[in-house]
C-alpha cells in the first residue's frame, strides 16, 4: 500500500512513475482508487509484486519520496506499508468481488497484469 500519493496523479501517471524507476514487469496488480466526483485520486494505492524482494526494493525506492516536487513544501512524502491483502489472487478476489464503483471505466479500475 502506498499512502500520500499526490491527488492529481492518475493511475497512468502513477504507473509511468513506477515503471520509470525500474519496476516494469515486476508487479501484477496496481490500483489507485479515484474519487469520480472530485476528479482526483483518494491519496493511496496498491501494488502487488511478483516476488517479495521486489516489494522490498519498491519500499526502499519509494518510501519517503515526493512524486510531485511542488508538493514537497506543503505535502507529505509517500509512505509504503504492507497491505492487508497480499498477492495477485487475493487482490483479484478482493477487487473483483467488491464494488469499486469504477468498473464501468477501465481508466479507473484496478489493473491486473500477468508477467
Amino acid at each position: 500500500m502506498v499512502r500520500h500519493v499526490p491527488r492529481q496523479f492518475s493511475k497512468l501517471m502513477f504507473l509511468k512513475e513506477v515503471n520509470a524507476r525500474g519496476f516494469d514487469g515486476l508487479f501484477d496488480f496496481l490500483y489507485l482508487p479515484f474519487d469520480l466526483k472530485k476528479g482526483i485520486n483518494v491519496g493511496y494505492g496498491f501494488l502487488s509484486f511478483i516476488e517479495a524482494k521486489y516489494a522490498q526494493d519498491f519500499r526502499r525506492e519509494f518510501d519517503g519520496i515526493f512524486l510531485d516536487k511542488q508538493m514537497k513544501a506543503k505535502g507529505k512524502p509517500l509512505r509504503v506499508h504492507p497491505a492487508n491483502v497480499q498477492g495477485y489472487e487475493a487482490n483479484y478476489q478482493q477487487f473483483m468481488q467488491t464494488q469499486t464503483g469504477q468498473k464501468q471505466d477501465p481508466q479507473f479500475s484496478p489493473l491486473f497484469l500477468r508477467p
